[in-house]
Order: structure tokens, then C-alpha cells, then sequence
């Protein structure tokens, strides 16, 4: 795929500077911009386009905005690259971070995770690089896959790095350390999950942090999982699956609900939270209860034929 940059419209460019879009989805993943002065139509010729850049080369991530730059990353002549511009899209810097995934949808994957002057960029091969903002020198770098003992997947691991305090979230896939989370200024490992031993699934995870167990939501092959983020400790899961066990949707939460939804075959699950105590799952129709885990959660199942 192409990968090009564009800016449309001047009132689009002066919000999103205001925008508190510093990783995939915005700063609580919900995509969700509380911006206001919008356009409620547009011009007859469309939106007037302001600046472009053709040169990011192959990919398939979104932009990260912090401190007045746009971040975003690109396959060029097999490499991925991490780019920096302005607001007025004029390019600061660029800089190479090792492979990039280039056997089938080449590109770059997940949006870059800015955290408190530093950037993290996971690849499809399963480099997770962190770098200085200032000058995108590389502070630690690791590749997650082959550290944990995970398993690359079918069009390459896509996940945005989740930042929770002093952790970044990632999830190697493997049986033991299937979702881990590192030490963000020096990658050292503060806690690994087993899980169930899923491949990771193109899920990038979420922080729920209004249950009364602060937890890590995220989707691996054949389950939803709710990971305890000070220790890694699998609070619950649910099985679910598709046809090829592949989950790119970030979990949406509002309101003690949990929406996951599925494509290749499957529905949509929606897990109502007590206080982290009551899960029950709704789906489509037909329905089982039982008890599930020490937390006595209580579960309502309906598969979508």
C-alpha cells in the first residue's frame, strides 16, 4: 500500500494540534476527540488540501501528534522508518529501525506510542524500539518474539505499544509469555502473563482503569482477556474465536461495558463489569450460565450462527 500524508483543511490542522492524540486512538483509546468549532459540511470543492508527502513508502499505521510534531512510519527499500514533521508537514527527521514486514501487505503496522519524551514503535516483525523524541536516538530496542518465545502470524504482529504508568504493554503470542509487560525506559521485563497461549491476534490492548482491579484488556486467537496491570495476573478470560483467529479491534469500554467485535464469521460480544467482579457476555441468542474463575463471575453466552 501506499502510504502518503495528507492535511486537508486549515481547521483540521489547527485542532488536531489541540488534540491529546499521542498513540492509537487517542489518550484513553477511545477514539474519541473532544474537539469543537468543526465543520458541519463541507465546502462545495471539498476540503482544501494544504500540504501532502509522498515518500513514506509502504504501511498501514495512523499518526501519533505530540508536542507540536506528527509521527508516523513507513517500508522503504525493505526497511521501516520512523518519521517526525511538523504541523505545516514539513519533515524533521527521519530515522531507520530495522526491518519491516514485506511478504504480504508490506508496510509499517502499529501507530507509534509517545510517552514522556519517548517514542515506541513496534514493527511486523516484532522489533519494539524505544527512541529519544528529541534527537530519535534508540534508548533500548527488543525483539519481543524471539525474547519471549513468541510466534509471528500470518500478515505480520500489528499492535500499538500500550503505555501504563512505567509499562509498555506488547504481546509476544507465546505459551508462556504470551502478553508481557517491559520496563518503558529500559525494557527490562516487569511481569509476563501466560495467558493461554494464544497467538497475538492485530490486537492492540486497552487499559481499563475505573474497574476496582485496574486491568489490561486485549484479544488473543481464541480468547478476551483481562490482565491485572500492577502484576500480570489473568483476572478472567473469555473464549471466543473466529475462523481464522484474527482480532485487529481494540476493545471498546463506556459505562462498565465491554464491547468486542469480530469479523470471519463471528458477532460481537459485549462483557458488562461489576467491579470487576460480574462479567456477563451478551451476544446474538441462546443462552448458558455458569460460574467461571475465583472471581465468581457470572457469564451469559449466545454465539452468532
Amino acid at each position: 500500500m501506499k502510504h502518503s500524508l495528507i492535511i486537508l483543511f486549515a481547521l483540521y490542522a489547527s485542532c488536531v494540534a489541540a488534540q491529546d492524540a499521542i498513540q492509537w486512538r487517542g489518550t484513553d483509546r477511545t477514539g474519541i476527540y473532544n474537539e469543537t468549532g468543526l465543520m458541519k459540511s463541507w465546502p462545495a470543492n471539498g476540503p482544501e488540501l494544504l500540504w501532502h508527502f509522498d515518500k513514506l513508502g509502504e504501511g498501514h499505521s495512523s499518526v501519533a501528534i505530540a508536542n507540536d510534531k506528527i509521527y508516523t512510519t513507513g517500508l522503504v527499500d525493505g526497511k521501516g522508518y520512523l518519521f517526525v514533521f511538523d504541523m505545516n508537514g514539513k519533515l524533521l527527521n527521519k530515522k531507520e529501525y530495522g526491518p519491516e514486514w514485506d511478504t504480504s501487505y508490506n508496510g509499517s503496522r502499529g501507530t507509534v506510542t509517545f510517552s514522556e519524551g519517548k517514542l515506541y514503535v513496534y514493527s511486523g516483525t516484532g522489533n519494539l524500539v524505544c527512541f529519544d523524541e528529541n534527537n530519535l536516538n534508540v534508548i533500548w530496542k527488543r525483539n519481543v518474539l524471539e525474547d519471549f518465545q513468541g510466534n509471528n502470524i500470518r500478515w505480520g504482529v500489528n499492535e500499538s505499544p500500550l503505555i501504563v504508568g512505567e509499562k509498555v504493554i506488547i504481546t509476544p503470542g507465546g505459551k508462556t509469555n504470551n502478553v508481557v509487560a517491559l520496563n518503558k525506559n529500559t525494557g527490562a521485563m516487569i511481569w509476563s502473563c501466560a495467558g493461554h497461549g494464544d497467538n497475538p491476534a492485530y490486537c492492540s490492548p486497552l487499559y481499563l482503569d475505573e474497574q476496582d482491579v485496574k486491568q489490561i484488556v486485549t484479544i488473543t486467537g481464541n480468547h478476551i482477556l483481562g490482565i491485572e496491570a500492577e502484576t500480570g495476573k489473568m483476572l478472567w478470560s473469555f473464549p471466543y474465536h473466529n475462523m481464522r483467529n484474527i482480532h485487529p479491534n481494540t476493545p471498546i469500554y463506556g459505562d462498565n461495558m465491554l464491547l468486542c467485535v469480530f469479523g470471519y464469521g463471528k458477532g460481537c460480544a459485549c462483557l458488562v463489569m461489576a467491579k470487576a467482579l460480574l462479567c456477563s457476555v451478551l451476544l446474538m441468542a441462546g443462552v448458558v450460565w455458569k460460574r467461571y474463575g475465583k472471581t465468581k463471575s457470572l457469564i451469559r453466552k449466545q454465539e452468532v450462527r
